[in-house]
């Protein structure tokens, strides 16, 4: 017997205004964020998985010639339990210019994604900030940046 994951889309509540979630059932399955390769859409990407003990501000992504963002996608895997969590994609110079924290719910399991259309030059950095929340003993994501 096959298994099935089935998505199934929330809009905006009065809790988290503007956000959509995908929610995963059943809930012990791992939520798929990457496209296919033969995609036409996807000239580029960069791939990055991260948990609640790590260190950051972390640099993601290094531009290695000048390009264009075109999505941030957020997979949050495992909730945060943390009182507080949240989590920022920006640069070094903004540390939230491509994901805000109110764009994504770290304690709820879910993909949360942004379309900023932001180019970069040669060297410019793509760094990930997480704050686990206060008491915090668990948590895990994946980044996928498609440019």
């Amino acid at each position: 017997m096959s298994e099935y994951i089935v998505l199934s889309t929330s809009y905006a509540t009065t809790a988290y205004p503007g956000i959509v979630r995908l929610s995963v059932s059943p809930t012990s399955a791992t939520i798929p964020i990457a496209l296919g390769d033969n995609d036409p859409r996807v000239e580029k990407e960069a791939h990055w998985t991260f948990s609640w003990g790590d260190a950051t501000p972390d640099t993601v992504y290094t531009f290695r010639s000048s390009n264009i963002i075109n999505k941030i996608i957020l997979s949050i895997n495992t909730e945060f339990n943390g009182t507080g969590a949240w989590i920022k994609v920006g640069d070094d110079s903004y540390n939230d210019s491509l994901m805000t924290e109110i764009q994504n719910i770290p304690s709820e399991r879910g993909i949360y994604e942004t379309n900023p259309i932001k180019r970069y030059s040669t060297g410019d950095n793509i760094v990930l900030t997480l704050n686990p929340g206060t008491g915090a003993t668990s948590g895990s994501g994946e980044l996928l940046i498609l440019f």
